[in-house]
């Protein structure tokens, strides 16, 4: 069960990081909600904090947590998280979780359970929607 919790874990935060990261690069066709929601519900996701942590001065993301204009600090958010090498990086972080969530089920005897586990792990990554 220890395995199976860390599996979950680990592919519950890669998949939560990919639906932040299609936040910002998805459509609103694809995603189901508009982009930039999280922002706009005043949620700070991975691709924000990067893009502050990069970006500190002249922020959209920072200026929007300071009740600023709204609709256009969401939308220059949006477009620097795009042009910046921020979405990489939150791709790496959330297959670097995806790698940890499958190094624990090489603990289980090979079988077809344990591929569709690791399929699972593929398809997060990989995900549109």
């Amino acid at each position: 069960i220890k395995i199976l919790s860390e599996y979950g874990y680990n592919l519950g935060i890669a998949f939560q990081i990919v639906d932040d990261i299609l936040d910002f690069i998805g459509t609103e066709e694809e995603v189901g909600k508009p982009i930039g929601s999280d922002l706009a519900q005043g949620t700070l996701t991975l691709p924000a904090m990067l893009l502050l942590e990069r970006y500190p001065e002249d922020n959209p993301v920072k200026r929007l947590f300071q009740n600023r204009d709204r609709q256009e600090d969401i939308k220059l958010a949006i477009e620097q998280v795009r042009n910046s090498s921020v979405i990489d990086e939150c791709y790496t972080v959330a297959s670097d979780y995806c790698s940890r969530a499958c190094r624990h089920l090489n603990l289980l005897p090979d079988s077809a359970s344990r591929q569709s586990l690791i399929d699972i792990a593929t398809y997060v990554i990989r995900r549109k929607r």
